[in-house]
């Protein structure tokens, strides 16, 4: 069995088929799009293991999470300290239909016990998110082995927290390299003369503050241009993207299994969502595609949270460290259940990075597409006067986000090129201090 026979089976998110490669939103070929066509085809193509009726609460219970907390126990293998430099091929056809032997691969390399051949194509742009998916599977299995470990024992396993350590720093770093690589594959104007601007930033922030009004702005002066009202009613973020989808803008056909997840209930696709992050096997690929996302997510936001209390952890999108246990010694069932129960938690975390980074990937491609759209450069000249005209009806806002920006300009008066790096931070306290402002405008909030 090697990677080629697993990519025959199609895509249920692009619809791709016969071992050709799937395509990206914007229709450009890629080998390993949304969920990647990995190890789980092997299931529904080859396997073809039945799965068992249940419901999402049975799980959860106590007993599925005594035997996944079992597994983890015997199945973690520890590496040991020798090199280990497969070629690009055989690695390629191991990590395919294998995710552990995926999480040891990564854990290898994070750890220096990998050739460099292994580092170029475990982190390529090929194959760069879904090895940060191992990564993020792999520190999450090598802290809660190290909690149980502890628990059991009572000393501290000094060489699964050095590689877990290590595979966390790796996973910083990658996730870093991807953020890059990512704004580096977007078009070329999406970082505008207007981005480095702070008359510009602050205005636009002003805008932001003030929705409602910044849209009767935006509609007066794109009719008063001779745009169709028709073009202006955009919906809600999901409603652009069904339409791009159901125009063919956005590559992503809805196929039986998108129909299906769509129309299910709420019980049935909790528990298709619970299987998909519990059970490689049962991976549901269609959960991917742009019009299930939102759902996708909020469902993994409802059993996160459900999960998270006896993980003894808080639903705060990270697995944080196992509070000191009061008790005395647990026995190894009640260790097997607890660690059962947190790697539960953690695979709900994983898929929820998953989900964000999907998400992301939609919404890059909408604004990529908007670009292009009709009407484009009339809406952008209505969108800049309505934010100027903001701008003149509320100086004191104004004046508050633009005395948040003097910190990060140069001597020439633009924001210096740190200023990124800032972005999001700087937005959110600008948004705070509106709206105290707007609360109790006896002062200027900044």
């Amino acid at each position: 069995m090697t990677s080629t026979d697993v990519r025959t089976v199609p895509c249920p998110t692009c619809g791709t088929r016969a071992g050709q490669r799937c395509v990206t939103l914007r229709d450009k070929p890629c080998p390993a799009l949304h969920r990647a066509r990995t190890h789980r085809y092997l299931e529904v193509r080859f396997g073809l293991r039945p799965q068992t009726t249940t419901t999402w609460q049975a799980l959860l219970s106590a007993t599925e999470a005594r035997r996944r907390g079992a597994l983890l126990r015997t199945r973690f293998r520890d590496l040991d300290n020798r090199l280990w430099q497969p070629t690009a091929d055989s690695l390629l056809d191991t990590i395919a239909v294998d995710s552990a032997a995926y999480e040891e691969a990564v854990i290898a390399e994070a750890c220096g016990r990998t050739g460099p051949d292994a580092t170029d194509f475990l982190f390529s742009p090929d194959w760069i998110d879904e090895s940060l998916d191992a990564l993020l599977r792999a520190a999450h299995d090598l802290q809660i082995r190290a909690e149980t470990d502890q628990i059991a024992t009572g000393t501290s396993n000094r060489e699964l927290i050095r590689c877990r350590d290590a595979v966390r720093r790796r996973l910083k770093e990658m996730r870093a390299l991807a953020d890059r690589t990512r704004k580096a594959s977007l078009p070329s104007n999406h970082a505008t003369a207007e981005a480095t601007d702070p008359h510009q930033v602050a205005t636009a922030w002003v805008g932001r503050f003030l929705k409602a009004e910044r849209r009767h702005l935006v509609t007066e002066h794109a009719l008063a241009a001779g745009m169709d009202a028709a073009q202006l009613d955009k919906g809600t973020f999901h409603e652009r993207v069904a339409r791009l989808v159901a125009t063919g803008r956005m590559k992503a056909p809805v196929g039986p299994q998108v129909e299906r997840l769509l129309s299910s209930p709420t019980d049935t696709l909790r528990e298709t969502v619970l299987r998909d992050a519990l059970q490689p096997g049962a991976r549901t690929d269609a959960l991917g595609h742009p019009l299930v996302l939102e759902t996708w997510a909020e469902q993994l936001d409802f059993l996160s949270t459900v999960a998270a209390p006896a993980a003894y952890a808080a639903p705060t999108g990270r697995l944080s460290a196992l509070p000191p246990m009061t008790s005395a010694r647990m026995t190894t069932a009640a260790a097997d259940e607890l660690a059962g129960r947190r790697q539960t938690l953690a695979r709900l975390i994983e898929r929820t990075h998953e989900c964000e980074r999907l998400r992301l990937a939609v919404s890059d491609t909408v604004t990529a597409l908007d670009r292009t759209a009709p009407g484009r450069e009339a809406l952008g000249g209505a969108i800049r006067a309505a934010d100027e005209e903001l701008r003149r009806r509320h100086p004191e806002l104004y004046a508050i986000a633009r005395a948040h920006l003097y910190a990060y300009q140069d001597p020439s008066g633009r924001l210096a090129e740190s200023w990124p790096d800032h972005h999001a931070a700087v937005r959110s306290t600008v948004l705070l201090a509106l709206e105290r402002f707007s609360q109790a405008p006896t002062a200027l909030l900044v």
